[in-house]
């Protein structure tokens, strides 16, 4: 091969080589470990990655991107997690309308049993608001009793200015055994109530129904918070 040189003896066979040599084309220096150098071929988009969508109008007002933890999945092992569900693709709240339901569900995913157990749900800061803090407008949740079958309310957490939204209770407290799930049903709605004198009325806007699970009775917080998007309507 050309790229290979023998020590032969005699001159005359050198000189044959060494012209031989000069006519033929090489061939590829060999890299490190035995790999070949190639052309450079079209550049690819990284795994796991796709272009962007085109020809999709966007929502005015969109709220935040879902946390990830939104989608966690409710058997993740070792953790205690919740998940949002029941909600459309735009649920819309408007002052006086309708209530929008939706379910959250609990998984205890560690190795022991827990109890007085509570998913915390709370209405996120709203754009509809121009006030300070720019709260959720008021209005009422409620929880299912799957006992009786009645709606039953319990406290209407808004974020606000403060943490202290975090430290309400909204039920007594369950029990969920280890590698258990519950699912819990809510509903929702916004109140119209008169305005305060000064107070701007509710715009359009968006906002967040955000969830932590906790452990009674010391507020303690057992999993990542969860939100999804709600939209409001003035």
């Amino acid at each position: 091969m050309a790229n290979r040189r023998f020590a032969l003896a005699g001159s005359t066979v050198a000189v044959l080589l060494a012209l031989a040599a000069c006519t033929s084309t090489p061939a590829s220096d060999p890299l490190p470990g035995g790999a070949q150098s190639a052309a450079p071929g079209p550049t690819s988009a990284p795994a796991g990655t796709s272009a962007p969508a085109t020809g999709v109008a966007a929502t005015p007002s969109a709220p935040p991107t879902p946390s990830a933890t939104t989608t966690a999945t409710a058997g993740q092992s070792g953790t205690v997690t919740a998940v949002i569900s029941g909600l459309g693709a735009h649920p819309v709240l408007t002052p006086g309308g309708p209530a929008i339901s939706f379910a959250v569900t609990v998984h205890n995913g560690t190795g022991n049993a827990l109890k007085d157990i509570q998913p915390l749900v709370a209405m996120g800061h709203c754009s509809c608001e121009s006030g300070g803090g720019s709260p959720m407008p008021p209005g009422t949740l409620q929880l299912l009793d799957p006992g009786t079958g009645h709606w039953q309310s319990i406290f209407y957490d808004t974020e606000g200015t403060g943490m202290d939204y975090s430290y309400v209770n909204q039920i007594s407290g369950v029990g969920l055994a280890a590698g258990a799930s519950e699912t819990f049903d809510y509903r929702v709605a916004l109140t119209n109530r008169p305005l305060p004198k000064g107070a701007q009325p509710v715009h359009d806007g968006s906002s967040i129904i955000d969830v932590i699970v906790q452990q009674l009775p010391g507020h303690t917080t057992l999993s990542h918070d969860v939100y999804t998007p709600v939209y409001v309507t003035g």
